[in-house]
């Protein structure tokens, strides 16, 4: 069973959304002292936001260096706010092991997220995953990647990370894979470029980078897998590439509970439209909680059993 985190999960704990990202670059200094900047930006607010003006100069390479170079600062600033703000959070919503987010995330085989910020790496992963595991893993790991230059030896959000190109990708035994599919803000090449996938074009965007087409390849594994199971928090069935895999996923057997606070209302909209990947995707939905995590791991014991049942179904 494998869990799939979107940017509703960060959210939880003070990470902004989409339509937050573009609140936050209209207030950045390079959108301020740069009316085209601004402009662009705010022409795409109803129509994808932020990653649709970016996509817009990414394809017709409309804007010049030192505007995209502005721009990706505006971004890298953003990300720094919002980890700044994850280490002076608590992480926990009880003192209660059973409703803990940290033994939540334990029974799950794998973590895929689309998430580039450093969350899980500063609250979960720098926490004794082992001791909340039961043993069952001896720690995290971020496969294909290693430490560039460690500021602080076991902080896995205290450097940047590389793929490794020494060896073939692989998993660690005994580890619990945290896979970033989108890369990560601390994450770059070789050519120390940004492992980030942001914008449109995404899929091809992906296919730039090696150690994220690995990534893909293994969320294709795990949700086309007899049996599969996969629990989705936080993810708003935004990106089509993902949608496509998870509607291929669901015509193979997988079995879906989502954790999203508009629930079941997700599918609104989708279902009498032609977007056929929506409509598959739906037919494989074995439960939805719209309650926040702060509730629902704060100590409501009878939506902790609702999200329990269907880890446990068909086991």
């Amino acid at each position: 069973m494998n869990l799939l985190l979107g940017a509703g999960f960060s959210r939880n704990w003070g990470g902004w959304l989409a339509n937050e990202v573009f609140e936050y670059l209209i207030g950045h200094e390079s959108f301020i002292s740069d009316s085209y900047l601004n402009d662009h930006l705010w022409k795409y607010k109803d129509t994808g936001g932020f990653e649709s003006a970016l996509f817009e100069w990414q394809k017709r390479d409309k804007i010049s260096r030192e505007r995209r170079v502005r721009f990706e600062n505006a971004l890298k600033d953003m990300f720094n706010e919002m980890n700044k703000g994850f280490r002076v959070r608590q992480f926990e919503f009880s003192n209660q092991r059973y409703f803990q987010v940290s033994n939540f995330l334990t029974k799950f085989d794998k973590i895929f997220t689309l998430n580039q910020d450093l969350l899980l790496e500063i609250q979960y992963m720098n926490s004794n995953i082992e001791l909340n595991a039961l043993g069952r893993f001896n720690g995290p790991q971020l496969p294909g990647m290693i430490q560039k230059s460690p500021v602080s030896l076991g902080d896995w959000a205290d450097t940047n990370w590389t793929p490794d190109l020494s060896s073939d990708f692989n998993l660690s035994a005994g580890s619990q894979p945290i896979i970033k599919l989108h890369g990560s803000c601390n994450w770059v090449s070789s050519d120390s470029d940004e492992i980030m996938v942001i914008g449109g074009g995404k899929p091809s965007q992906i296919e730039n980078f090696p150690i994220l087409r690995w990534y893909f390849e293994e969320f294709e594994k795990c949700i086309f897998a007899k049996g599969a199971k996969l629990v989705i928090i936080g993810y708003s069935f935004g990106d089509s590439h993902i949608n496509s895999l998870i509607s291929e996923g669901v015509s193979n057997g997988l079995h879906l509970f989502i954790i999203d606070p508009r629930g079941s209302d997700l599918f609104t909209g989708f279902l009498n439209s032609d977007y056929q990947d929506m409509n598959k995707i739906k037919n494989g939905v074995r439960g939805f909680s719209r309650r926040s995590l702060n509730e629902i791991f704060g100590g409501d014991s009878i939506e902790i059993s609702k999200i329990q049942r269907f880890i446990d179904l068909f086991r």
